[in-house]
């Protein structure tokens, strides 16, 4: 099958790749099938811009073409869901749940903002601008400020 996607800037072989996916294949099937030897090329082939291009221009009329919306997606998964609860089949309805976290991008590593007050920063620019001898130096030069108490040790019962 000739893509209907062309583009005179590919080799033949990324053409055919192209092809595979609009087959149907996955990217590692669709590398094979256009004669890639492994899973590297596939990956570096997807990260192309002209190549990526391509592919989501084919996802986009194949979502279009079966009305695919995320929504409809997630309600199919929550269906699936729901008989494996009825089959009690916990490991299905994980699996479920584990695909619509991934939808909803809750697999993505959290973002922590760490504010610093304004002597911190200080502190902090002035540790960056110390070479590692004047780390160690003020490392073992260390001394805790505060109060404590000795207590007593602790008597045996």
């Amino acid at each position: 099958m000739k893509s209907a996607i062309f583009s005179t800037r590919l080799s033949k072989k990324a053409m055919k790749f192209i092809d595979g996916i609009e087959l149907g294949m996955l990217p590692p099937a669709a590398a094979e099938y256009a004669g890639y030897s492994d899973r590297d090329e596939c990956n570096s082939l997807l990260k192309r811009p002209e190549i990526y291009a391509h592919v989501q221009k084919i996802r986009a009329r194949t979502a279009r073409k079966f009305k695919i919306t995320r929504e409809k997606v997630q309600e199919g998964l929550m269906d699936a869901i729901e008989l494996a609860r009825l089959q009690a089949d916990a490991t299905a309805m994980i699996r479920g749940y584990n695909e619509i976290n991934k939808m909803m991008g809750y697999h993505a590593p959290e973002v922590k903002e760490h504010r610093l007050t304004l002597a911190q920063a200080e502190k902090m620019q002035k540790f960056n601008g110390m070479t590692d001898y004047e780390l160690l130096e003020l490392q073992q030069g260390v001394q805790l400020e505060g109060e404590f108490e000795e207590l007593p040790p602790p008597k045996d019962n």
